[in-house]
């Protein structure tokens, strides 16, 4: 098993916490910006993105389905990705979360307070404020964004939440955020 990705990059660092959680062996290959253009890697994945993951002679190329593939495929106790068709529904549905509306805001935010790119800033700080406060309503009822125990969701979401501290909106008025935060920090499965 091999993983392309790059570090910086959340959708890598999503599918690097669900190697550690399902304890998975799998070599890396840091992929530059630059190199996800190269003929090489455009095989892989004619998207030009990372994370691209090899696994027996299967390529799977993007985040979300990456982690779906890793848990159907190596969790076969359903811990990470339930199979009670409503318990998983809602994980799936915040990967889905993950990937627009927390990505539109938080990410934006990240890419312009830390990149210093262009961006409407405003618009993205109004979208990551919004996601934080439901992410923050969300947590005061379970102490996992599906309930008692981490699954793929929050394998999901917590990249996006790790790059607010790089930037200037405060997570201070998020305290169920901060603990969640602080939670993952303190999980085995955690990877930087």
């Amino acid at each position: 098993m091999k993983l392309y990705g790059r570090t910086p990059s959340g959708n890598s660092h999503k599918v690097r916490l669900c190697l550690k959680a399902l304890k998975l062996d799998c070599g890396r290959q840091d992929v530059t910006k630059p190199e996800q253009q190269e003929a090489w890697f455009l095989q892989l994945n004619p998207f030009g993105q990372v994370p691209v993951l090899e696994d027996q002679g299967l390529v799977v190329t993007d985040s979300l389905a990456i982690l779906e593939y890793l848990a159907i495929t190596y969790d076969q106790a359903g811990e990470w990705l339930p199979q009670a068709p409503g318990e998983r529904a809602r994980v799936m549905a915040w990967l889905g979360y993950a990937n627009s509306t927390i990505h539109l805001g938080l990410t934006q935010v990240y890419l312009i307070d830390f990149f210093k790119l262009p961006g409407d800033r405003d618009a993205a700080l109004q979208v990551g404020k919004s996601s934080l406060d439901f992410i923050d309503r969300q947590l005061n009822q379970h102490p996992w964004l599906c309930g008692k125990a981490p699954s793929l969701a929050d394998l999901a979401v917590y990249p996006y939440l790790e790059r607010v501290e790089k930037t200037e909106l405060s997570l201070e008025p998020f305290s169920q955020v901060r603990r969640y935060i602080d939670q993952i920090k303190r999980a085995d499965w955690y990877v930087p």
